[in-house]
This record gives C-alpha cells, structure tokens and sequence, in this order.
C-alpha cells in the first residue's frame, strides 16, 4: 500500500489515479489521524458485498442457535391459513 500526504493527492492525481486502476490501494496521510484510502469502485463494492455477506451469516448462525435452544415457533398449514383468513391476507401480498 502506497502512502502518501494529503497536499501530493493534488499534485499527483493522475499518478495515483493510475496506481489505484492497476489494483494498488493508496493511503492519504492526515493531519491528526484522520487518513483515508484510495480504492476502486470495483474493490469497494466488493468490500460491501463481503460486509453484507458477513452480516446475512451472523443473522443465520443466530437464527440456528435460537432454532437449537428451542427459542422458535411452528404453525400447521390450517393455523396459517386461519391467519390468513382472520387478517384477510391473500397469497398475492405474500
């Protein structure tokens, strides 16, 4: 990873636009640590579906956690269906 300050990203920006198409992550250095990263759209949608994906398996090793100690509820097809009725649902909104 390439570092560089802050006043070089403008001198610089072709260079380091370049260097950051080619697959490099550059690193602004500022002043009282509040640096950012220079990455491509390409990397950082990548970085959120990675994110995404975390979070959606977190939720389904809770779901199979509450699901092992007993912590769920199950519904026959006739209670479903008197649900249904009862809150005029149809299969069309479902």
């Amino acid at each position: 990873m390439n570092v560089i300050k802050a006043v070089d990203l403008h001198t610089r920006f072709r260079e380091i636009c370049f260097d950051v198409e080619q697959g490099e992550k550059v690193l602004i250095a500022r002043p009282h640590n509040k640096n950012m990263v220079l990455i491509t759209e390409k990397v950082f949608n990548n970085l959120v579906k990675e994110l995404n994906n975390y979070k959606y398996i977190e939720k389904l090793n809770k779901s199979f956690q509450e699901a092992e100690n007993g912590e769920y509820t199950s519904y026959d097809f006739d209670e479903i269906e008197q649900y249904k009725k009862s809150n005029k649902i149809n299969l069309e909104d479902l």
